[in-house]
């Protein structure tokens, strides 16, 4: 009788955590129903709890899901949970995808990089609509602490969003690329070789639903699911600078400052995102309004342009930001705060010249800043800053 009364409790306590699980997806809007839905596994406790969540939730939604496992080869146990990882899909009857690198991978960011990249190359050949990662609370925090250190601004310090969009660059040759997946894969790298003739960008989105969900929790959840998990030995490697944040500097925090910290600096997080979000939208419009668009028939370039005294009437915060949208959008190299200030000095200083339009300051494809030169920031375009204007011109 005891036993029953657990196992009907423990039930209970299972459909109270999809309900919230279901609850927060529908609140923050980051699944809709019938989408296609490719999962990043490790094997790890964070994404094992994450694919069976959605596993339990698939027939009501009506999902589609597939499993993709990354392998490093940073340890000799990573063919090992290479197979467990397809052994789960194959017991779950999921469509499976493993990417093994043949290249040595020595740093966090080059991996990171080729992991991406192959996932969405993946996720786009295989018509899936978004890409899930397992990414927890804990992961947020050290992921704040990670840029915070690097000197990122208010985008980077509010560490990782809900939801995120990747552009993927793809190529288009004479011959057939999606015949020939592989020859796809290799074309980022073998551009000249191939003559590709055509390029085009496209947006897959990455969702995290798990960021308010610490791993304590996730660790408990499994031990209560009896469901076992593998233990990524690199995780314990105290030479990568994020694991010496997680076993280092948080446990450091708790012990001598705030036992809560996790709780806190979440919850920070989650308005500083909220708050940014706002500000982004009202960056955005403010730019819709003010930038003005020409064109030179005689000379074969169009201008996009940014009146610089109304920019130099807004609050510092709003310059800079609408400055990075203005650039950003153009330029798939995303500028810093040290350029984004440099242009901006460079442009209110502007106003105070000779009206000599022809003396302009030129961004370079690395965006330093030089004077009396033109270089492009993207294909077949050029910034300039004048007297009055801080332009995007465009040739045909």
């Amino acid at each position: 009788m005891l036993n029953n009364i657990k196992s009907n409790q423990f039930h209970k306590k299972d459909l109270n955590i999809l309900y919230s699980f279901n609850e927060l997806i529908c609140e923050k809007n980051l699944l809709k129903p019938k989408q296609r839905i490719l999962i990043c596994v490790s094997g790890g406790q964070d994404s094992m709890c994450l694919i069976k969540l959605l596993f339990r939730l698939q027939t009501k939604w009506n999902w589609t899901l597939g499993i993709i496992h990354c392998d490093h080869q940073w340890n000799s146990m990573s063919k090992l949970q290479g197979n467990y990882v397809s052994q789960l899909a194959y017991s779950m009857k999921l469509d499976y995808y493993q990417v093994i690198t043949v290249n040595s991978i020595n740093s966090e960011v080059s991996a990171r990089t080729w992991r991406y990249h192959l996932i969405t190359q993946i996720a786009y050949r295989h018509k899936y609509d978004v890409i899930l990662t397992a990414h927890t609370a804990n992961d947020r925090i050290e992921t704040f602490f990670y840029n915070l250190f690097r000197g990122s601004s208010i985008n980077g310090l509010q560490a990782l969003a809900w939801k995120k969009k990747i552009i993927l660059k793809i190529y288009i040759n004479n011959i057939s690329l999606f015949n020939n997946i592989d020859l796809l894969f290799q074309l980022k790298y073998k551009e000249n070789i191939y003559q590709i003739k055509i390029h085009k960008y496209i947006s897959v989105s990455i969702i995290r639903p798990l960021l308010i969900t610490s791993r304590l929790e996730i660790r408990f959840l499994l031990k209560k699911w009896n469901f076992p998990v593998w233990v990524d030995p690199s995780n314990r490697f105290i030479a990568i600078y994020r694991n010496r944040i997680r076993h280092r500097l948080i446990p450091y925090i708790r012990l001598y400052f705030q036992p809560k910290f996790d709780q806190a600096i979440t919850n920070c997080l989650e308005l500083v995102q909220c708050e940014n979000i706002h500000l982004y939208k009202l960056a955005n419009y403010i730019k819709f309004q003010i930038q003005i668009f020409s064109k030179n028939e005689k000379k074969h370039y169009k201008y996009k342009a940014i009146p610089i005294a109304i920019l130099g009437s807004l609050p510092i915060f709003l310059q800079r930001r609408i400055i990075k949208l203005f650039i950003d959008n153009q330029n798939h190299n995303k500028m810093i705060y040290h350029q984004i200030e440099h242009l901006r000095i460079k442009a209110l200083n502007q106003i105070h010249f000779s009206k000599n339009i022809q003396n302009h300051t030129m961004l370079y494809s690395n965006l330093l800043l030089y004077k009396g030169m033109n270089f492009p920031i993207s294909y077949k375009e050029e910034l300039l800053i004048t007297n009055h204007f801080i332009f995007i011109q465009r040739f045909k």
